[in-house]
């Protein structure tokens, strides 16, 4: 069975959270919408080691390059919930 969006993102977040570590990514990815060159080159190693190729491969990265955005533009989002009535 082919991995999906989600596991293909947690890997590449593993992979990258050292270098995270050192700096925080989440302001550049939510105010660019986009990540830095290091986690590209991890998206891309992660994607062709779960074994996608050609077009595939393009688009498995780019899905997995918008939920990691989106997971740390929801890691940043510090307004509180809105009460429900």
């Amino acid at each position: 069975m082919p991995a999906t969006v989600q596991e293909l993102a947690e890997k590449v977040m593993a992979a990258r959270q050292r270098a995270w570590d050192k700096s925080d990514p989440t302001t550049a990815a939510v105010v660019a919408g986009t990540l830095g060159a290091g986690d590209e080159q991890a998206i891309r190693r992660v994607v062709a080691e779960a074994g996608y190729v050609g077009d595939a491969a393009d688009e498995m990265a780019e899905r997995v390059k918008a939920r990691l955005v989106g997971k740390m533009e929801a890691m940043a989002d510090d307004l509180p919930a809105a009460a429900s009535s």
